[in-house]
């Protein structure tokens, strides 16, 4: 049963305070099959490289999607120009302790990078990503919007192409790294909504349909892996936030190779079931990815 608004914010105790595409030839005109099970693995705590090298050895281990000499994409949520503790953003040490492992499994490349809503400058270094992200070696670009490619959606429902960051397709591995938060069009915004980050072109369009747009481009860039930032969640005022009244400390992060059931889950945390978010319940219905939670295979790591 859903519950309201005031229902969830009493029952929280809200307090201030605190892709990918699967390299070359990862363009895919069929739908996915819908996996008999997903394991998704959710980390409590706050060491953050601890629990993501936990979480990735329930799933065979960094190094069976990073392999010696990969070029890495780990894609953040860099839209706004806000602080992290506001929840606008993925927590930038997340993005640095990715880094780091990628670099750990044997990539020659790690890159960061984002299309943000606002000016790039101040959403890279406010968002505090940059930083961190080179700090842990990773190259931090902007995205350079004239250099797209077109790539041909052949099953889309609502749209039948894209325009993406051209570079992404020279990557590997792309790793999905959304922060969970609340979203004023979409209810929330989590792994699916963050891939409108590589698109290099009029996002507007996708504002109409937008839940079956989002479903359409998750069937052509596919992430390795999706690794939701719920560190600290934003549960109104989404997607730009700036009121630590509406911030939620979880001290979570979800790891899971299915983008679906990453977002799934992720609903829980607002306490929604998952087909109350509009992109998973379109999800569900084509049969993309794991959107019921009695077929995933969830658990959970601590430090």
């Amino acid at each position: 049963m859903r519950i309201s608004r005031r229902e969830f914010f009493r029952d929280l105790g809200i307090a201030a305070g605190t892709a990918v595409l699967v390299g070359r030839g990862a363009l895919a005109g069929e739908e996915a099959a819908p996996a008999k099970t997903a394991k998704v693995i959710v980390c409590n705590g706050t060491n953050y490289k601890a629990l993501l090298t936990r979480a990735f050895a329930k799933i065979g281990g960094l190094k069976k999607f990073v392999a010696s000499g990969a070029r890495v994409l780990v894609k953040p949520n860099i839209a706004w120009d806000r602080k992290p503790e506001y929840a606008a953003t993925t927590n930038p040490l997340v993005v640095a302790a990715l880094v780091e492992l990628c670099y750990g499994a044997g990539a020659r490349e790690v890159k960061v990078y984002d299309n943000p809503c606002v000016d790039c400058r101040r959403s890279y270094a406010s968002s505090g990503i940059a930083d961190a992200a080179r700090d842990a070696g990773a190259k931090v670009s902007y995205v350079d919007t004239a250099l797209g490619k077109t790539v041909k959606i052949p099953r889309g429902v609502a749209v039948k192409s894209a325009k993406i960051y051209a570079d992404v397709l020279a990557n590997d591995v792309v790793i999905n790294v959304p922060i969970a938060k609340d979203h004023s069009l979409t209810g929330l915004t989590l792994g699916m909504k963050n891939l409108m980050g590589i698109l290099v072109e009029n996002r507007g369009r996708w504002h109409q349909q937008i839940n079956k747009k989002l479903v359409d481009l998750a069937q052509v860039i596919k992430p390795t892996l999706t690794v939701v930032d719920a560190t600290r969640i934003l549960v109104a005022n989404g997607p730009t936030g700036g009121d630590l009244r509406y911030v939620k400390r979880l001290d979570k992060i979800i790891v899971t190779k299915d983008v679906t059931a990453a977002d799934a889950y992720a609903a829980t945390l607002f306490g929604l079931e998952p087909t109350d978010v509009g992109v998973v319940k379109e999800a569900k219905r084509r049969r993309f990815g794991t959107a019921d939670l009695a077929r995933m295979a969830v658990s959970t790591v601590k430090v």
